[in-house]
């Protein structure tokens, strides 16, 4: 599992200034024709979320948790100025693609955020 989510990070971490996860390699699902070619797709508030949860239930410590809140507030920078998470964004300009507001990026950022708190009172 550790070795998976290392390769998920490695192999599907956008090194964009938007950042996030790809949800696979090679995605072209509403990929916009001015995204670069080198990068796996798309970030997915979804997949990026589901690589924080998992980060999450590893850290050991309350300063190793809080090396989520970056990601975490990524949700927030790219979300729409009224709050509403999109499918997926543009790899470059942060531009909502796909589906818009999508329950499930919107549930997976609660879930996460209350798997967070959870593990957070695990070191009080």
């Amino acid at each position: 599992m550790i070795a998976t989510a290392n390769a998920v990070r490695e192999e599907l971490w956008l090194k964009t200034s938007i950042e996030g996860c790809a949800r696979c390699q090679g995605d072209i699902y509403q990929c916009a024709e001015d995204s670069p070619k080198d990068i796996p797709g798309n970030p997915w508030f979804i997949s990026t979320l589901w690589l924080v949860e998992y980060a999450i239930d590893q850290v050991a410590s309350q300063q190793e948790l809080q090396a989520a809140i970056p990601y975490l507030g990524g949700c927030g920078k790219n979300a729409l100025p009224s709050g509403v998470l999109a499918e997926q964004l543009h790899p470059i300009t942060g531009s909502p693609l796909g589906v818009s507001p999508l329950t499930w990026s919107h549930s997976a950022l609660v879930w996460t955020v209350f798997r967070y708190t959870e593990k957070g009172k695990t070191f009080q």
